[in-house]
């Protein structure tokens, strides 16, 4: 909403919420949210006021919008095209006809897509029924060791096979759904196979693992890992294997749904984005939904810190990695981890029976300032912790 809004204050104003001056400059209005009165009057103004409000609780839903918009457009249609006339992106219409005859005809684009959709793709369809699992194969992996589908590790989203190659530790070999809004693409990312489900190759750093993301379609994508500290085969062919494993199940139609529900006292049913509100996170941008609402990240440009929420199924018979520290009353424990500091809270809710695997709320605080990073990332557990068990 607040990039909609940026686009048709732009082409009312003819410049950007923030102005056009140097970098520094730009970033400083907008830390602090100073976006300039608008000095064309019309219909909109008070719509894109709302819309470029500094905190996403306070914008309009895009159904919202959706519904001002076709009020202030009315049964406007535009006029046919000569066939003789230069395609529309050729016209010189910014300057021939002014800026509020152009966002009219932008609006009007807009209303014409359509109403707001749900947001799901048609291969995914509903996030929280589809069957991570159905997009691996166990049998696939024989040729580099007995492999073994582990269909509850990790967050719902989420399915590992563990191969046996002979050492202490199994070959891990991850599969994660996710929103495309999620996944950081920049120049590093290096196309390997072309669409239909276009195969991306991204860097691992020093991690000991070869990274693959399926793109599935414009929201949604498959992230692969092959991992193993001085692994004895080759991570990047076994994560290939995933990738046409998962690239033959897409290509066959929408994925398998889930057989079972997740039971009443599943955290799998607690949104993870609605667990920080946003005074809780100011200078941050809205979370983003990884999937299923299972795990959201938030992001602030000024410091690089991340805010990154999410669950782990984890067996009760184990112990929780890190030292105990209890925090606001609830059981956690505390793990440092290079530039990362997270807190994990496993959930116990009520009048619910003890069993065998356990919800754990996870809450990561990344880069930022060190000395800051485990202060912050105890204070959002704790509210995360006590809105989760309300």
């Amino acid at each position: 909403m607040f990039s909609l809004g940026a686009t048709l204050y732009a082409a009312l104003e003819g410049a950007p919420p923030f102005g056009t001056d140097e970098p520094a400059v730009v970033l400083e209005r907008a830390r602090a949210g100073e976006i300039p009165p608008l000095r064309h009057e019309g219909p909109l103004a008070d719509l894109l006021a709302e819309m470029l409000q500094r905190r996403p609780g306070r914008r309009p839903s895009a159904e919202k919008v959706w519904q001002r918009l076709r009020e202030i457009v009315g049964d406007w249609e535009p006029s046919a095209v000569p066939s003789a006339a230069p395609p529309w992106w050729r016209r010189r219409i910014f300057q021939a006809a002014g800026a509020g005859v152009v966002v009219v005809a932008l609006t009007a684009a807009v209303v014409a897509l359509a109403p707001p959709k749900s947001g799901r793709g048609d291969l995914v369809q509903d996030e929280r029924t589809a069957e991570p699992c159905a997009l691996l194969q166990a049998s696939d992996f024989t040729e580099f060791g007995p492999p073994e589908l582990k269909p509850k590790w990790g967050n719902f989203n989420r399915c590992d096979v563990l191969i046996d190659v002979g050492r202490k530790e199994k070959l891990r070999v991850e599969l994660q759904l996710a929103t495309m809004a999620s996944q950081l693409r920049n120049a590093t990312w290096r196309t390997i196979a072309a669409p239909p489900f276009e195969v991306l190759d991204v860097p691992s750093g020093d991690e000991p693992e070869c990274n693959r993301l399926v793109i599935i379609d414009d929201k949604y994508g498959v992230r692969l890992t092959a991992g193993l500290e001085d692994s004895p085969k080759d991570l990047c062919k076994i994560a290939d294997v995933a990738v046409e494993r998962v690239r033959q199940v897409l290509r066959a139609g929408p994925i398998p749904r889930r057989t079972e529900e997740f039971p009443p006292g599943s955290a799998a049913r607690i949104d993870t984005c609605g667990l920080l509100p946003a005074d809780a996170l100011p200078s941050f941008t809205a979370g983003v939904n990884v999937f299923g609402g299972w795990s959201c990240k938030w992001y602030t440009a000024t410091t690089q810190t991340g805010v990154h929420v999410r669950y782990d199924q984890h067996e009760a018979r184990w112990p929780i990695k890190g030292t105990l520290k209890p925090v606001g009353g609830h059981e956690a424990y505390l793990q440092e981890s290079g530039d990362e500091c997270t807190f994990r809270v496993p959930y116990h809710p009520s009048n619910q029976p003890k069993v065998a695997l356990v919800d754990v709320l996870m809450v990561t605080v990344s880069d930022g300032p060190k000395d800051q990073r485990c202060a912050m990332a105890e204070r959002l557990t704790k509210i995360a912790a006590d809105n989760m068990n309300r």
